[in-house]
């Protein structure tokens, strides 16, 4: 007969398991975890990346068509080449796209070289174009879908697009474009004309004003002529594309487009620094100006003055609407600086502002709130070229200039040297990917000397 209980298990076997239960515990018990803290150390530096332009060739030489120039990527925090490609021969500009991540040269043979900006840059990555035979370049504008080229010889702007770069057509403009202005984004772009021989400018007192055209990027078509100064050599555009601003060395003035209507811009404020009593159209500062950037936050433009050794903070500030705000044009300080300040660098923290003084081989520290020189420092022969980053608590300036081999560097948070870097041949220009931490690169366009730029 089959017991529905089965069989009974002894006494010591039933002690067992409860022994067994006692040793193994019964359910989920907390058992603690022991999480390692690696120490933290310092927040790493910002990857930041500068890109350098030399040549081979003594300064003034004629470039040999067999030796190349060179590409170098330095490393912002440990001031260090990162990478070396070589170019097209005779290099005689630079050029960034406005995120800083593609570079092109503008080279003596009447090419152009492109090529990105990394750390792991070799000559293989660089793409040549050939230019047409009549080309005389005069400078070349990225704004980050398309190439545009000064053409000196034939009066036109050239458009490229593609990688490498194609020229896809020739656009037509007046007498003696020097540069195109810019940025991403923008409904056109503006051809700076001189109206007068290649050289004239170079002796700035001369009186024929200069003319700038409009052209429509999404037809390449000039849609107006716009009147400006006297021998106009450069021109800067805000980043909301509201006002572009165009430097006339020979009259001393800066000339204001308003972006919007295509047209010149009214300034609230005379030369007199007094409110305006009609439609100023230009904006008085000193002689020669050459050069300029914009301090975006409190919307100053400052310019470097070549001929009468100042710097002009100017307030460039308008509504949400994009309208003139009622000190708008206001010259609200001119500082004296070392001699002929060929170019001006600002730091975005607005804080201070750095000139590159050509004459006297300085660079002159210009405090923004005081609005006085804080420091002269002596860097080298004839320095042109200043870029700075302030993306870091240690930001740096570096300057360049084409009788040197040298890069030197400038530490924002003492204003002393802290580092030179050497490269092969000497250095023609100079750029940071970007000032600021995911920014875009606010000095895209190249900068060539002749035609009135020093």
């Amino acid at each position: 007969m089959l017991s529905l209980t089965g069989p009974k298990r002894p006494w010591w076997a039933a002690g067992g398991l409860l022994m067994l239960a006692a040793v193994c515990g019964c359910g989920s018990t907390y058992r603690p975890v022991v999480v390692p803290i690696n120490p933290t150390g310092p927040a790493p530096q910002p990857a930041t990346l500068v890109v350098a332009l030399s040549q081979q060739n003594a300064p003034g030489a004629v470039p040999d068509p067999k030796t190349p120039g060179v590409a170098t990527i330095l490393n912002f925090s440990g001031d260090s080449i990162l990478a070396q490609a070589f170019t097209g021969p005779g290099p005689i500009g630079l050029a960034l796209s406005p995120s800083g991540g593609e570079a092109y040269t503008l080279n003596h043979d009447q090419t152009i070289s492109s090529f990105p900006v990394t750390a792991s840059l070799m000559t293989k990555n660089v793409n040549v174009t050939t230019l047409l035979a009549s080309t005389t370049p005069a400078n070349v504008l990225s704004t980050g879908n398309a190439v545009f080229l000064s053409d000196s010889a034939t009066n036109q702007v050239d458009f490229l697009t593609g990688s490498p770069v194609a020229l896809k057509q020739a656009i037509p403009v007046e007498m003696g474009p020097v540069t195109v202005v810019g940025n991403s984004g923008a409904q056109r772009v503006y051809s700076i004309n001189q109206m007068v021989a290649p050289g004239v400018c170079d002796t700035p007192s001369q009186s024929v004003n200069g003319k700038v055209d409009a052209i429509e990027e999404s037809t390449n078509t000039v849609s107006g002529e716009i009147t400006v100064g006297a021998c106009p050599v450069y021109g800067v555009a805000s980043s909301d594309n509201r006002r572009v601003f165009i430097l006339n060395r020979g009259s001393g003035t800066v000339s204001v487009i308003d972006g919007q209507t295509n047209q010149l811009n009214a300034a609230t404020w005379g030369p007199d620094h007094q409110p305006c009593p009609y439609n100023c159209q230009t904006i008085s500062v000193g002689a020669g100006p050459v050069y300029a950037q914009i301090y975006q936050k409190a919307s100053i433009l400052v310019t470097a003055n070549y001929d009468s050794n100042t710097v002009s903070f100017i307030d460039i500030s308008t509504d949400v609407y994009g309208n003139n705000s009622s000190t708008f044009g206001r010259v609200l300080a001119t500082v004296p600086v070392g001699h002929h300040p060929a170019t001006v660098a600002v730091l975005q923290d607005g804080t201070r502002a750095y000139t590159a003084n050509q004459g006297d081989g300085t660079v002159s520290v210009v405090d923004m709130t005081s609005f006085t020189v804080k420091k002269t420092i002596t860097v080298m022969s004839q320095p042109r070229s200043v870029a700075a980053v302030s993306n870091a608590l240690i930001g740096k300036v570096y300057v360049t200039s084409p009788t040197s081999s040298q890069i030197i560097v400038i530490r924002t948070d003492t204003d002393t040297i802290s580092a030179s870097v050497d490269l092969p041949g000497w250095v023609v220009d100079l750029r940071t990917g970007g000032q600021v931490a995911g920014g875009s690169n606010s000095i895209n366009a190249s900068r060539i000397v002749g035609s009135g730029t020093p």
